[in-house]
């Protein structure tokens, strides 16, 4: 499906998102079409990376035996994974709707479930989630100015940092309580995880609470330049008020937990498929150090690197790495598929 950026639809208030550059410093054509090269190499060999790891994951295991466990897995398990996962998907539409309650822009569930899907869709596609900026320009569709859209994403992200981070103190620990043998390095790594995390935590509560001070310094200055970052500012602020509400947030940070318990126990599921003994506590912490790795690799979706990190830790953990690495190959497949599924249907109503 063909999506068309207009200026208005990437415009903020009566600001554009991208400045106008002064004379002095406007980019010479050259350099212009050098930078989206750079980015889809950038793109192309991150991609490579993580499918090169997936595939050395497969090789690791042997595809025959990997198959085999495919074949044997419990169907019923899988059922209740894709299941899971699709309703981890129907409540994170209901955030989305949640949020946008609170403006005076209204969007129909569906409107939210499909913004928050294809976003996703796209987000995962993109080193960095940066395909995530396309939720401000679905939203916008549907009569929701671009800084609120950006605003209902920055905020999502924000709750999902608050319950990633609590959770994943609890992998910390309970990996040093679970595992057989020393655990200095996964500990060692978990907490430095931790820490870069909380620390990127912390710059964004910085900068959204010293937006007032950028507005400030850029109202020195007269330039199209500023006075369009200047306006863009101010939008983004006037629309992060709405979302301060304690009701809203204690409402939606609930629901974000429930989400990642949500996604958890479909790792669980799809990999106990395979795995019978696994217990959830095992998985639930092998699947939080496999997020943060993905997380901090920046390649798309994380492919290969969670895969990888997520058997790493089971087999730490003293269970079969061979049906390990076949359930997280498995869950790997399965989530982007129903994604990449959920996304198309969603894409074709749309059309309709």
């Amino acid at each position: 499906m063909p999506f068309i950026v207009t200026r208005q639809e990437i415009g903020i208030g009566s600001c554009y998102h991208t400045a106008a550059l002064s004379p002095n410093t406007r980019r010479t054509p050259l350099e212009t079409s050098e930078r989206p090269k750079r980015r889809s190499r950038a793109y192309w060999l991150l991609l490579a990376v993580g499918l090169v790891l997936l595939a050395l994951l497969i090789a690791h295991i042997g595809p025959q035996k990997m198959l085999t466990a495919w074949r044997q897995a419990n169907k019923s398990l899988l059922a209740a994974g894709v299941a899971l996962f699709l309703a981890g998907l129907l409540v994170r539409g209901v955030k989305w709707r949640l949020f946008l309650s609170v403006t005076p822009h209204r969007v129909r569930y569906v409107d939210a479930l499909r913004a928050y899907v294809l976003n996703a869709f796209f987000a995962n596609l993109t080193p960095a989630r940066t395909g995530e900026v396309f939720a401000p320009v679905w939203l916008g569709r549907h009569g929701v100015p671009t800084a609120t859209g950006f605003a209902v994403m920055i905020v999502d992200r924000m709750l999902d940092l608050v319950v990633v981070l609590s959770f994943f103190a609890v992998a910390v620990w309970n990996l040093n309580r679970l595992a057989p043998v020393d655990t200095a390095v996964y500990r060692t790594a978990g907490i430095a995880a931790l820490i870069i995390v909380a620390a990127m935590l912390i710059v964004v509560l910085l900068a959204l609470a010293r937006l007032d001070l950028a507005i400030g310094f850029l109202s020195r200055f007269s330039g199209r330049a500023a006075v369009r970052v200047r306006g863009a500012l101010s939008s983004f602020r006037d629309a992060l008020v709405p979302f301060r509400h304690r009701r809203v947030l204690a409402a939606n940070l609930g629901l974000t937990a429930l989400t990642w318990l949500m996604d958890l126990t479909t790792s669980f599921f799809v990999v106990r498929s395979v795995l019978p003994t696994l217990t959830w506590s095992a998985s639930a912490t092998a699947s939080l150090f496999a997020t943060a790795a993905a997380l901090a690799s920046f390649v798309p979706g994380g492919i290969g690197v969670g895969a990888v990190g997520f058997t790493a830790v089971i087999a730490l953990l003293g269970y079969d790495a061979t049906a390990a690495g076949a359930g997280a190959v498995l869950m790997t497949l399965l989530t982007q598929l129903v994604r990449a599924a959920a996304a198309g249907l969603l894409a074709m109503k749309s059309e309709r």
